[in-house]
C-alpha cells in the first residue's frame, strides 16, 4: 500500500541488514528477559505492601488483576531467555 507515487513496494527486506542486527537483538532480549523476571520477582517478594485496610484492599483489588495481566503479556519474553 504505497503512497501512489511508486512502484507499489512497501517494504524492501535485506536480509543480510537483519543477520547483522539479530546479536544486537538477541542480547537486548536477554537484557530484558532479565529485568522482568527481576521485576515480577521483586514485586513478588513485596507481598501486599499497601495493606489490608480498606484503601488498601480498593488499591490491590484493582493493582493485582493488571499485574497479572502484564506478568502474562511478559512471560513469552522473559521465559523463553
Amino acid at each position: 500500500m504505497g503512497d501512489g507515487n511508486g512502484d507499489g513496494m512497501v517494504l524492501h527486506i535485506h536480509t543480510a541488514d537483519l543477520k547483522r542486527a539479530a546479536p544486537d537483538f538477541h542480547e537486548g532480549a536477554k537484557n530484558l528477559s532479565k529485568a522482568l523476571t527481576t521485576l515480577v520477582t521483586t514485586l513478588d517478594s513485596l507481598g501486599k505492601p499497601w495493606g489490608e485496610d480498606k484503601q488498601g484492599k480498593e488499591f490491590g483489588d484493582a493493582y493485582s488483576p493488571q499485574q497479572k495481566k502484564i506478568e502474562s503479556a511478559a512471560a513469552p519474553s522473559y521465559s523463553a531467555w
